[in-house]
């Protein structure tokens, strides 16, 4: 959870407060500049000054409570935090802290109360989700964990966390087919993080265990019609990895995929972003370069960058620029 909240405090500390309660303005960035810096004495000095001075103002008292839940500090942060959790202008960040508050003091039953209450009042909020998941999975409820991810990916499309979560949850309980399809997915939404490349490397795993096992792959393609266009072609295929399951390999069969994914018509079937963006990627002339990225996380994409600098920063580059956005009504993990 601490990764989500501190991802929070950046919103937090660039959050408009004007149409509010007026506040010292110097006072406040000087608490904040000492929040990020880690010295939560003297931010929590400031804060209280604000707070006292300002109680109404909902951002002052929310970044209150939550340096004061940063600092163990959970007596003060229930004292202000409660009480604002009442307001109609609590929102999902507050949730979060709240959550955290409980979980700082052991009170199990209001952690997984205040998330429920937040996802129930922002049921788009996909932080929400992945906390909660995060946290069931911390009481080894792992069932209700990915149930939990999957709502979030249902529901907040966009939030790269809940593809993460059940990306690790499926690779560790054997199910390479889920693992593929939201790694693929956590990848593009979050390419700078240290965990696009612990997932890129999930991924190509996953890919040598379906396509070396054709047991599994016979079962993840009739799970549903989805999976079945998906996983066809490499069934098909399948005899061109007899000498090995490698990037290389791996990437002819995509592209194979994608011409029969246009042929079959089945993006007036079962749509899916992915495709589309592979479709993108094609016209840029980038998806050989994609899927050697995608692909090469154990450092066959890093041979390629050496040894064509120029093709790997002008992909890279149109990476960068171009932010990958998830369409809703795309879930098919029923």
């Amino acid at each position: 959870m601490r990764f989500l909240l501190l991802f929070g405090l950046q919103i937090m500390c660039i959050a408009s407060v004007s149409n509010a309660q007026a506040y010292d303005t110097v006072l406040y960035q000087k608490a904040n500049n000492f929040l990020m810096q880690g010295d939560y004495d003297n931010a929590l000095m400031l804060f209280k000054k604000l707070a006292t001075t300002t109680p109404t103002n909902y951002e002052v008292v929310k970044t209150y409570v939550y340096a004061s839940q940063l600092r163990s500090d959970f007596t003060t942060a229930l004292q202000y935090g409660e009480p604002l959790l009442k307001s109609a202008q609590a929102d999902d960040q507050l949730y979060q802290i709240m959550a955290a508050v409980y979980s700082g003091i052991g009170e199990n039953k209001k952690v997984e109360k205040t998330y429920k209450e937040g996802i129930q009042r922002f049921p788009n909020s996909g932080k929400l989700y992945a906390e909660l998941g995060e946290w069931y999975a911390s009481q080894k409820k792992e069932n209700v964990a990915i149930a939990t991810w999957e709502q979030g990916i249902a529901f907040a499309p966009q939030e790269a966390n809940n593809y993460y979560y059940a990306t690790k949850y499926y690779a560790t309980f054997n199910q390479p087919f889920w693992v593929i399809i939201y790694g693929e997915v956590f990848v593009n939404i979050d390419k700078l993080s240290n965990r696009n490349t612990e997932v890129r490397k999930l991924i190509i795993d996953a890919y040598k265990q379906l396509l070396s096992e054709p047991k599994l792959l016979q079962a993840a393609a009739a799970q549903s019609s989805f999976a079945q266009a998906q996983l066809t072609t490499f069934w098909e295929q399948r005899n061109r990895f007899n000498e090995g399951i490698t990037p290389e390999a791996v990437a002819q069969v995509r592209e194979l995929l994608l011409a029969d994914w246009q042929r079959n018509l089945y993006n007036n079937k079962t749509p899916w972003h992915i495709i589309n963006w592979w479709i993108t990627l094609q016209q840029q002339s980038y998806l050989s370069a994609y899927n050697k990225w995608l692909l090469g996380a154990y450092g066959s994409y890093e041979k390629w960058q050496q040894q064509y600098p120029t093709e790997a920063n002008n992909f890279w580059k149109w990476m960068r620029s171009n932010i990958y956005k998830v369409p809703s009504a795309q879930y098919y993990h029923k």
